[in-house]
């Protein structure tokens, strides 16, 4: 006659053995995936006059989603910042100048100069404006005109080196 083994005590500690490393090996890679997302990214200008764009990250686009009243509430702002980022384009295609996209996965933006700005400080639909002989400055895309007339373009009366 054959013995049929019933569930043992050994097979009930090696199951509970075997729980316990599943969750440390979940709970680590976890800890390990929210270390890798806050990760800062700088993103280095170069040495010269540029214009900055930064692109909105997919999460901050959600956030102002939310924040809006209503989904065509959020469209229709999104929109007019189109338009009025199109403007800049033009007038720096004028003047032979390219704007430089930051990606939205970089968190500081660092200057030749040592000054960092964090990007999510930077309001949607503006851009920055940078000289290395001055401090960059932020300015909104709507009135983007006068603010590279004052910062680029020298006084008159004043001589270039």
């Amino acid at each position: 006659m054959k013995t049929v083994k019933t569930f043992s005590f050994c097979w009930c500690q090696k199951i509970v053995v075997l729980c316990i490393q599943m969750m440390l090996l979940l709970g680590a890679s976890t800890v390990f995936a929210q270390h890798k997302t806050a990760v800062k990214k700088v993103f280095k200008v170069p040495q010269r006059a540029c214009v900055l764009e930064p692109v909105v990250s997919d999460a901050r686009i959600e956030k102002m989603k939310k924040a809006a009243k209503n989904e065509d509430d959020f469209y229709v702002e999104a929109d007019d910042v189109n338009y009025y980022l199109f403007q800049p384009g033009e007038l720096m295609k004028r003047h032979g100048q390219k704007s430089i996209l930051v990606p939205a996965t970089y968190t500081d933006i660092l200057f030749p100069n040592g000054q960092i700005i964090h990007a999510d400080t930077i309001a949607f639909g503006s851009m920055i404006l940078y000289k290395p002989d001055k401090n960059p400055q932020v300015v909104s895309s709507v009135d983007f005109a006068e603010a590279y007339q004052s910062y680029f373009v020298p006084a008159k009366g004043k001589r270039r080196r």
